[in-house]
């Protein structure tokens, strides 16, 4: 069987085919390469932004972290400041009301009592004995004065059963100088008051007061023993805390 001439390839073709079959290979080797390259960069760009994303959000919760850490941080720092000075300052108004209550005292510590006409020495000198007390607490009132104003700011931080430590101080406080301004009042007619068993009584009683260790219990040392034991229960915990820098 005879072969058709048109059909055959002519010798003078066949690079022409090879070049015309690489360049159409190429073509495609090129558009699949740059399919694949846009593929993985849009991946990686995806993968890149899921990143940042993840990044971002970590960023955020860390820094809320550490909002919250700074804030609790100076928050404990701030009560840690207010403990400190109430209950130095109830160490430091227990020893001044033990001065206070000293039952030694001295002519001088009683010169600024006003006179009175017609005061009779026995009068005068029963009198500069008990404003002696009066006298010493004025030299110390400030102090007083100072801490009894943080008893709002303490049971603002730590409740309202911070309060009741300042209660029991402000309480023996008010019998001492009570009792001191009774007394010398009283000592204008001491033997006439006196003369009265009752009066008699309350005339001890107050001087169990205004003086350190005159009575067995003595209640105004017992009241400031349970003030400062009190306090040290409020305040001890929190100061004993580390403050995280």
């Amino acid at each position: 069987m005879a072969t058709d001439p048109s059909l055959s390839t002519s010798p003078a073709l066949i690079p022409i085919v090879s070049a015309v079959a690489s360049f159409a290979a190429g073509l495609i080797g090129a558009g699949i390469s740059s399919w694949t390259i846009r593929s993985t960069h849009k991946q990686r760009l995806a993968a890149d932004e899921r990143l940042a994303e993840r990044k971002f959000e970590f960023d955020i919760q860390l820094a809320e972290r550490k909002f919250l850490l700074d804030a609790r941080s100076a928050d404990r720092k701030r009560k840690q400041d207010l403990a400190e000075s109430v209950l130095a300052g109830f160490y430091e108004v227990e020893a001044i009301m033990r001065s206070v209550r000293s039952p030694m005292s001295y002519a001088f510590e009683a010169e600024g009592r006003p006179k009175e006409e017609l005061e009779t020495e026995g009068a005068a000198k029963l009198r500069d004995t008990y404003f002696v007390i009066l006298a010493r607490y004025d030299k110390n009132r400030k102090e007083v004065s100072d801490l009894l104003s943080l008893r709002y700011r303490m049971a603002a931080w730590f409740g309202v059963g911070a309060d009741e430590p300042f209660q029991k101080l402000h309480q023996a406080i008010h019998y001492v100088i009570t009792a001191a301004q009774m007394l010398v009042n009283w000592s204008k007619d001491a033997d006439g008051f006196r003369a009265n068993p009752s009066h008699l009584t309350l005339w001890q009683k107050m001087e169990g007061d205004i003086w350190w260790g005159a009575e067995d219990p003595d209640r105004v040392a017992t009241l400031i023993t349970e003030a400062i034991a009190a306090m040290e229960a409020i305040c001890q915990p929190i100061l004993a805390e580390a403050i995280v820098a």
